[in-house]
């Protein structure tokens, strides 16, 4: 038998805690423009890392969720993920460009850590559209260059909306 408490356990719930310990002043201090948009990491190379407040996890995935430890759960890793998601909500369209540029290339991974909300979800159509095929009438922005693809985690714990 274990002597951790039900939170330590629950790694959802202690990144939860971290992120609404984060104060606005910090989070609108990495408000900007010229800092990057995408995190990199050895599983997928680059991927946008949205916050856990977006998260809806099933009892497992909250035990043992990936994106709760290591280099996610660092305080900058946090905080960049906070500032993200209203940068999104500020102007998804500037998000978009961003991560394609930023992207050069690579496939994305979306939601590396975090989910997508019902009001960021038009952000993920429009940053899709980018990488439609010449000659589709979809593009709603407006790229100098396109990404391969996008890769998503999708679980149990995925809510319909999203999918």
């Amino acid at each position: 038998m274990s002597n951790e408490s039900g939170s330590a356990r629950n790694l959802f719930k202690r990144r939860l805690g971290k992120e609404k310990a984060i104060s606005e002043e910090e989070i609108a201090a990495r408000m900007r423009w010229d800092l990057p948009v995408l995190s990199t990491n050895q599983k997928c190379s680059i991927s946008l890392d949205l916050p856990f407040l977006n998260c809806a996890p099933t009892d497992i995935c909250a035990q043992v969720c990936y994106a709760a430890q290591g280099r996610q759960y660092y305080r900058k890793s946090v905080v960049k993920a906070l500032a993200i998601d209203r940068l999104i909500q500020l102007d998804p369209e500037h998000v978009a460009r961003k991560m394609v540029d930023e992207a050069a290339g690579r496939n994305i991974r979306i939601a590396g850590s975090g989910e997508a909300l019902p009001n960021t979800l038009s952000f993920f159509p429009m940053s899709i559209s980018s990488v439609a095929p010449t000659g589709e009438s979809r593009a709603q922005v407006d790229t100098h260059q396109a990404i391969p693809s996008f890769m998503y985690s999708l679980d149990a714990s995925t809510p319909a909306y999203a999918l």
